[in-house]
């Protein structure tokens, strides 16, 4: 379930985009979820769903799911420092951004 907004979300469960903005507003207020908003001008206006714990890699095998844990920890770290959040997705190679991390 990667890249999960509100229309999304929405579509999902057969319900208005408008009433899930509010579900999700009150998970996140249950500490179930975080919101991602996205800055720039070519992106999406919603913001990405991220699940406070990552519920969405119990089932994956590491080496599929390190990137997502990466993310989450991110998310987690600069939302418990009230920091801005710049996340960089790559348009090329899918494992590009682990590759980016290690150093090449």
């Amino acid at each position: 379930m990667d890249g999960i907004n509100y229309s999304s979300a929405a579509q999902n469960v057969h319900i208005m985009k408008y009433k899930a903005e509010q579900y999700i507003a009150l998970l996140e207020r249950a500490f179930v979820l975080h919101r991602v908003f996205p800055m720039g001008s070519n992106v999406m206006k919603e913001p990405k769903i991220v699940m406070a714990l990552p519920y969405r890699l119990l089932y994956k095998p590491l080496n599929e799911a390190i990137g997502g844990l990466r993310e989450d920890f991110f998310v987690a770290w600069h939302l418990a420092l009230d920091t801005m959040i710049l996340i960089w997705y790559p348009f090329s190679v899918e494992n590009e951004v682990d590759k980016w991390l290690r150093g090449r």
